[in-house]
């Protein structure tokens, strides 16, 4: 019998455990403290494992997608607007790994997730080398010079 694509495989506990043992830390290397632990999506995994630097992605024997919070904000039931950090975790045999991306323009180590995804004909995503924030400021300070070149040519 196949198995229903849209099935939620569960996290075997012996891993839970592990990431739950792992100290995650924010980029401003805040402790974070794990809310949710669920197996990548399989789209997901496809779109970081088809740039070269995360195929490894592909192989790993778990991809996982941790979210976090800061720790000091993890049981404060008054704040339901927390801040969650995406984490994504391979195990390949005893390997552990936290994959980040170094963001081209702010040389910052970022999560993963946190990367831009653009698509030029709407069907292939692929993934960028910059997160949101640094698009905000590239876009910001070229906009100027855009018009500039565009008023006088």
């Amino acid at each position: 019998m196949a198995q229903d694509p849209n099935a939620v495989n569960e996290v075997p506990q012996n891993i839970q455990d592990l990431m739950n043992k792992y100290e995650f830390t924010d980029i401003d290397e805040n402790a974070l403290k794990v809310s949710s632990i669920r197996y990548l999506e399989d789209d997901r995994k496809k779109l970081y494992g088809a740039n070269k630097k995360f195929e490894k992605l592909l192989t790993a024997d778990h991809v996982l997608s941790v979210e976090c919070v800061p720790k000091d904000e993890a049981d404060d039931i008054k704040n339901e607007d927390k801040t969650v950090s995406e984490k994504i975790m391979i195990i390949k045999g005893d390997d552990l790994e936290e994959v980040q991306f170094e963001d081209m323009i702010m040389y910052d180590d970022m999560d993963l997730s946190q990367a831009l995804e653009y698509s030029f004909d709407g069907n292939t995503w692929i993934l960028g080398g910059i997160g949101k924030d640094s698009l905000a400021g590239y876009r910001a300070s070229k906009f100027g010079d855009w018009k500039k070149q565009l008023l006088n040519p």
